[in-house]
């Protein structure tokens, strides 16, 4: 019975369990001391996976604080379009972009607004609609601000002048500005809502419209955005940058940052509706402009369809739907209530910076585990080999609960509570089952085969075939009792596992191989201290017992570090490095 339980026990992994909670709990604790709060826990493994990462441009690489840069009258007459750019940025329900103009454009005096459309993602302008305006210099009707693309076309002007308009647009975009094009109209918008002829989603442009002012907004670049971006491309992380701003503003703003060879920018007014065909698209690009929220869905759909692990980052309304489909939603901490709301994680101070720390992590977390994981299961597979061949040998078992429970703890339980919070810089890949099962299982075979030679080993020594040797307790007089073989089946299965440790731990550094050194001393105190023979049942045997123990743990040692190779070699790993080619 005590012989059953000593080997049923040893099979099962219990610690593993144990260890990847604790790791993914010390993950989160330490994400959120650098200010990134986990939403969800399995954040921490989907972390390790990305491989692709989607970035809003404003509020990621840009701080997000819009600076008025420059207006140029466009008109041969002024019609007061300073006072209503001045109205615009007085306007309390005004966006970042409007709010920029408050102090280059004060309101005096104010407006007599009968209506407005809010900006869209999908319109990419608003309007406002002016009654008659007495002792002002402002021209009534309507006034509408938006992207140059979204209203030049819609303009009475001729075809130069609109082309002369569109070059000069991508010109101060090119230059990494946001440009906005105010325009003007004595026939006010209307749209398909009778109630309220200037609200709803079927809002026209006004007929009779034409260009006033030209005005152009900067964004300072975040300091830490160029070291960031360097980090994930060292790591073999591919980035996209999606943005609703023009293609060349965002492919400027990319430059800025030291992207190397970044495209001119996408337009994703051209994205193919299909998803195999916006997933080439995407696969081609990496910088898109004038992207609205649906396409943001639906090109990070693009990119899982390729099998691609994304993660997006936003902070807007209009990134949630992007931040609740991509693998892993990384919203800023002074996002959206709705964008925070479906996100994994949060950055709480809003700092780019913190992603490399974030991706670190959750590759740590998981190269840890695998890690962990060969350890583990190389300790189920010898274990249930054990018994299976004493079994079929008739041989009793030379081993005890306690004994066997030591050598876990010398060789496993204590050096996976280390290994598993120890920096790890390996990429992750996936097969992690298949990698781990090619390892331990002929890791297994060949301790059992070291287990195997010292028993049978001991047997001929002690001319004993019968399977079964006495107890001291029984035939104290005896050549050797089963304490002693007892004793020398842990010191093979101990050294031979340490060695196992050792392979498991590499590349080594002064605390991994403080920690080896450690447990090699606490193994000989174990075999030495009366107390702990007492307790184990150890008695040292005959000396050629001895010798022989180590030396067929050597020889298993030599076994492992021969699997350790191939399985490296395989898997397309230099000796003792951590980080994949493929």
């Amino acid at each position: 019975l005590i012989a059953t339980i000593a080997g049923i026990t040893t099979m099962i992994p219990q610690g593993l369990a144990l260890m990847t909670t604790i790791s993914f709990a010390v993950a989160a604790l330490t994400l959120g001391s650098k200010k990134v709060l986990i939403q969800e826990q399995p954040a921490v493994e989907i972390l390790a996976r990305v491989d692709t990462v989607c970035l809003d441009k404003t509020g990621t690489l840009t701080e997000g604080v819009m600076q008025f840069s420059s207006a140029k009258a466009l008109a041969a007459t002024d019609h007061g379009w300073k006072l209503v750019l001045g109205h615009i940025g007085a306007d309390p329900n005004a966006n970042t972009t409007a709010v920029a103009l408050r102090e280059p454009f004060p309101q005096s005096p104010p407006l007599p607004q009968t209506d407005a459309i809010a900006f869209a993602s999908e319109r990419r302008w608003s309007a406002f609609a002016f009654g008659n305006i007495q002792d002002t210099q402002a021209s009534a009707g309507a006034w509408v601000l938006g992207a140059p693309e979204a209203l030049i076309d819609a303009l009475s002007v001729d075809t130069d002048a609109r082309a002369e308009l569109h070059e000069s647009a991508k010109r101060l975009s090119s230059s990494g500005k946001r440009t906005m094009l105010l325009a003007h109209s004595t026939t006010p918008s209307r749209s398909a809502s009778t109630t309220h002829p200037w609200f709803g989603e079927h809002a026209v442009l006004p007929g009779d419209l034409y260009p006033a002012a030209v005005v152009t907004f900067e964004e300072k670049v975040r300091d830490d955005a160029r070291e960031t971006l360097e980090y994930f491309q060292q790591q073999g992380v591919e980035l996209k940058v999606i943005s609703g701003d023009s293609p060349h503003t965002v492919a400027a703003v990319a430059r800025q940052i030291g992207w190397e060879h970044p495209d001119s920018g996408y337009d994703a007014c051209n994205l193919p509706d299909n998803i195999e065909d916006m997933a080439a698209v995407m696969q081609e690009h990496s910088v898109f402009g004038r992207v609205s929220p649906d396409q943001k869905e639906q090109m990070v759909k693009a990119l899982q369809h390729r099998e691609r692990v994304v993660a997006m980052t936003g902070d807007g309304v209009n990134d949630a739907l992007a931040v609740k489909t991509a693998d892993l939603g990384i919203a800023m901490g002074d996002a959206a209530a709705a964008t925070k709301a479906v996100s994994r994680l949060v950055l709480l101070d809003s700092k780019f910076s913190r992603l490399p720390s974030v991706l670190a992590e959750g590759r740590k977390v998981i190269a840890n585990m695998e890690r962990l994981a060969h350890l583990f299961l190389a300790k189920t597979a010898y274990a249930f080999l054990f018994v299976l061949l004493f079994s079929l040998l008739a041989w009793q078992y030379p081993a005890l609960p306690r004994q066997m429970s030591t050598a876990d703890f010398l060789f496993i339980g204590l050096a996976s509570f280390i290994l598993a919070l120890m920096p790890n810089p390996r990429r992750y890949v996936a097969g992690f089952l298949s990698r781990a099962l090619k390892f331990a299982l002929p890791t297994g075979v060949m301790l059992v085969a070291a287990l195997w030679g010292i028993n049978w080993y001991a047997r001929v020594w002690a001319g004993d075939f019968s399977g079964v040797l006495p107890y001291a307790s029984e035939d104290p007089g005896a050549p050797l009792v089963m304490e002693q073989l007892q004793t020398a089946t842990f010191i093979t299965l101990t050294l031979a596992g340490l060695w196992l440790l050792n392979v498991i731990s590499r590349p080594l550094n002064w605390q991994k191989i403080g920690m080896l050194i450690a447990l090699h001393i606490i193994f000989i105190l174990v075999l030495v201290v009366p107390l702990s023979q007492w307790y184990h049942h150890f008695i040292l045997p005959p000396t050629p017992i001895i010798i022989a123990a180590v030396g067929i743990a050597a020889l298993g040692a030599l076994g492992i570090e021969v699997i350790h190779r191939i399985h490296d070699a395989r898997m397309g790993l230099a000796p003792d490095d951590p980080r994949p080619k493929g």
